[in-house]
């Protein structure tokens, strides 16, 4: 299994052609290992590369304005000087102590995924696998928390166990697309959904 990593850029540039400020967003892409869990994983980099370019478009219009605001406000004519008489009659800043700020609260901590199929932790892994290689442990453990509550609202994983081997496939192979490329809650759906067809083939 070989991990690839791709860099998206978005320079800026002043008019003497001075680089201004340099975006970029990493995304990766795996070859070989399972072909499922590969799919899930490359089709979630792709559609978080997709977004990553509008955030970069909009991150250097905002460093082109920047320099602008300076320029504006260096070319501004200096403030009035206030006289002792005039200082009387502004108000001083206060000088009472400024509440502390609130600690910033502890990083998630990585939810236990025990009481989970194998199948939906496959799921949850490949959704996740963006943020774990991509975003770092704390994306990561957000993403699978994330994940855990929606799979909480949506059906359970139905019992496949009294399918053949040759109806299992074709249920997964069906729902193949919702398990790594969407999440588990789309995937117990798309199952749930699958079988129902079986049952009532002519809805």
């Amino acid at each position: 299994m070989l991990f690839r990593s791709n860099v998206l850029y978005a320079n800026t540039y002043n008019d003497d052609g001075a680089l201004v400020s340099q975006r970029s967003h990493v995304y990766s892409t795996q070859t070989g290992g399972d072909p499922y869990a590969g799919l899930g994983y490359n089709m979630g980099n792709a559609f978080r590369a997709i977004n990553a370019k509008g955030r970069l478009i909009t991150s250097a219009i905002q460093d082109i304005a920047g320099p602008a605001q300076k320029k504006t406000k260096s070319a501004s004519p200096p403030p009035t000087a206030i006289t002792p008489n005039e200082a009387s009659t502004h108000s001083l800043p206060s000088t009472a102590p400024q509440p502390a700020e609130a600690p910033s609260s502890d990083p998630p901590r990585q939810p236990d995924l025990s009481g989970l199929g194998e199948p939906e932790r496959q799921s949850i892994e490949s959704v996740c696998a963006p943020a774990k290689y991509s975003q770092g442990p704390a994306a990561y453990n957000l993403c699978l928390k994330d994940q855990l509550s929606a799979l909480a609202t949506a059906p359970r994983r139905p019992d496949l166990s009294e399918f053949t081997e040759a109806e299992k496939q074709y249920i997964e192979g069906a729902c193949v697309k919702d398990k790594y490329g969407q999440d588990p809650a789309a995937y117990n759906r798309c199952l749930v959904r699958q079988l129902e067809l079986m049952e009532n083939p002519h809805r």
